[in-house]
């Protein structure tokens, strides 16, 4: 089974019919060709513990932990090294959500502490001041790249806490996200899930992302 699971993942097969075939006619890895029937290899997949390729996963985890915090780390971007001084966690959003709100707020400016040619900072409130949807005081900061303006909100309503740059630079930082899922699925073969059933998911994410394989494994957990 991990020779048939690895196989599907690295050779990008369309699934067990592409399996079974490969398995009959040539065999794969250290598994010798046999006559296997679809049938029988996809009730295989449906039935074998996922449990075991956990405890797989789990347990060559602190070895590949350990040989990640040996290697040489980037220096902190001097965003994220500011904001550390002054809070305890970062948290990365996606704030595509908020474009309408972006819209209007426009007549909801309330007090104005930067208007530049690249930089507008002010804070703002939110809300129609109702126990439905209660008045919430936010700080907007716009920031202008070429002719196009982007705008950031934070809770922090002193610049001095977290200043303009900052909040602009923070944010788009939160594309790595995006950037590492996409390197996941690209390089672990997980463009598509093979099987629609819980276990035969659980084995594709847990043998993708085991550091044995010498891959991403890491991403899976963090």
């Amino acid at each position: 089974m991990v020779a048939a699971v690895l196989t599907l993942i690295w050779r990008d097969l369309a699934g067990v019919r592409e399996l079974t075939r490969i398995l009959n006619r040539e065999g794969f890895l250290w598994c010798e060709p046999k006559q296997v029937s679809q049938q029988a290899l996809s009730q295989r997949f449906l039935t074998f513990p996922a449990e075991i390729f956990e405890s797989i996963f789990k347990g060559l985890l602190p070895e590949f932990e350990q040989k990640w915090h040996s290697r040489n780390k980037r220096p902190l971007p001097e965003s994220i090294q500011f904001a550390r001084t002054k809070f305890e966690r970062i948290w990365a959003g996606d704030g595509s959500t908020l474009e309408a709100v972006f819209r209007k707020l426009d007549s909801l400016a309330e007090r104005l502490f930067t208007n530049s040619y690249s930089i507008r900072d002010r804070i703002v409130k939110m809300g129609a001041g109702n126990q439905t949807t209660p008045c919430i005081t936010m700080r907007l900061v716009e920031i202008r790249v070429g002719k196009s303006w982007y705008s950031y909100l934070t809770s922090v309503l002193d610049p001095l806490i977290l200043p303009p740059y900052v909040v602009a630079d923070l944010s788009s930082r939160r594309w790595r996200i995006e950037e590492a899922f996409n390197t996941v699925k690209r390089l672990l073969g997980l463009s598509y899930i093979w099987t629609g059933s819980l276990n035969g998911i659980k084995l594709q994410l847990y043998w993708a992302g085991d550091p044995s394989s010498g891959q991403l494994g890491y991403f899976m957990r963090y």
